[in-house]
C-alpha cells in the first residue's frame, strides 16, 4: 500500500530534524537500514541453482561411470567369447589331426599287410633260406645254410670235416629216426661230401 505524499514528506522532515540535532549533539544518526529481503532472495536463488548445477554434474559422472561399466563388461565378454571361440577352433583341429593320424596309420597297416600277403604268395619256405636260382652250387630241396663258427674234425666217417666260416647245407635225414638231438645232416659246399655234424658248430645264415 502507498503512502500519502503529504506522510512521506512529513517522515522526511522529521529525518533532517533528527539527523540535525543528532548533530549538534554529537551524535551519529543512522538512517533505517534499507529492506535487505530481495538480497537474501536473490542469494538463496543462487545457491539454488549451483546446488542444482551440482547434483546435474554429479548426475551426469554417476551416468558416465555406468557407462565406462557397460563398455568394460560389453568389452570383457567379447573377449570371453573370442577366447572359447579359439579354444573350440583348436579342439576341432586337434581332432581332426587325430582323425588323419589314424587313418594314416590304418593305410599303413593295410598297405603292409597287402605287401606281406603279396610276397608271401611269390615266395616259397625255401626262397626265404635261399634256393638253387640263387645258389647254383647248392644241392636241391635243402633246408637252409649254415656257416661254421668253430672247425669240427669228424671222428666217424659218416660225419663231416669243416674248418671256420665254410657253408654247409642242411638236408633231411634219409631217415629221421636216425637223427640224434643236436646233430644235423648236411653237404659240405667246399668238398661237397655229405655227412652230420654238431649244431652248436654252426650258425644259421
Amino acid at each position: 500500500m502507498r503512502q500519502p505524499k503529504n506522510e512521506s514528506k512529513r517522515e522526511s522532515l522529521v529525518e533532517e530534524v533528527t539527523a540535525a540535532l543528532a548533530a549538534s549533539n554529537g551524535t551519529k544518526f543512522d538512517a533505517p537500514e534499507a529492506d535487505s529481503e530481495p538480497n537474501e532472495r536473490k542469494e538463496t536463488a543462487d545457491n539454488e541453482q549451483q546446488q542444482v548445477k551440482g547434483e546435474t554434474e554429479v548426475k551426469k559422472q554417476k551416468e558416465a561411470e555406468k557407462e565406462m561399466q557397460r563398455q568394460r563388461r560389453l568389452e570383457e565378454q567379447k573377449r570371453e567369447e573370442e577366447k572359447k571361440r579359439r579354444e573350440e577352433q583348436k579342439g576341432k583341429e586337434e581332432e581332426e589331426r587325430l582323425k588323419e593320424e589314424e587313418r594314416r596309420k590304418k593305410e599303413d597297416v593295410e598297405r603292409k599287410t597287402k605287401e606281406e600277403k603279396e610276397h608271401s604268395a611269390k615266395t616259397t619256405e625255401q626262397d626265404k633260406h635261399s634256393s638253387p636260382a640263387e645258389d647254383p652250387d647248392a644241392p636241391p630241396n635243402f633246408l637252409y645254410k649254415v656257416t661254421a663258427s668253430h672247425p669240427y674234425d669228424g671222428e666217424d666217417e659218416d660225419e663231416l670235416t669243416f674248418e671256420t666260416g665254410e657253408t654247409i647245407y642242411v638236408i633231411e635225414y634219409d631217415d629221421p629216426e636216425e637223427q640224434d638231438e643236436g646233430w644235423l645232416m648236411g653237404i659240405n659246399k667246399s668238398n661237397r661230401k655229405k655227412g652230420v655234424f654238431p649244431e652248436n658248430f654252426t650258425r644259421k645264415v
